[in-house]
């Protein structure tokens, strides 16, 4: 996987309300080690970690 952002474990994205549900939005912001906004698209920082899969 790419190191950008949107693959990152510290990168949180962001959502609107559309309606009864939600739709995600191209922002978001990086937790670790301040807060930091941050696109999906952003090439990592020093801290990045990838994010760990979810198996369904």
């Amino acid at each position: 996987m790419t190191q950008i952002c949107e693959n990152c474990k510290h990168y949180i994205q962001h959502y609107v309300r559309h309606g009864r549900g939600y739709i995600i939005v191209y922002c978001g912001h990086c937790r670790y080690p301040r807060l930091k906004h941050r696109k999906p698209d952003t090439p990592a920082c020093a801290h990045y970690k990838q994010k760990e899969e979810v198996p369904l």
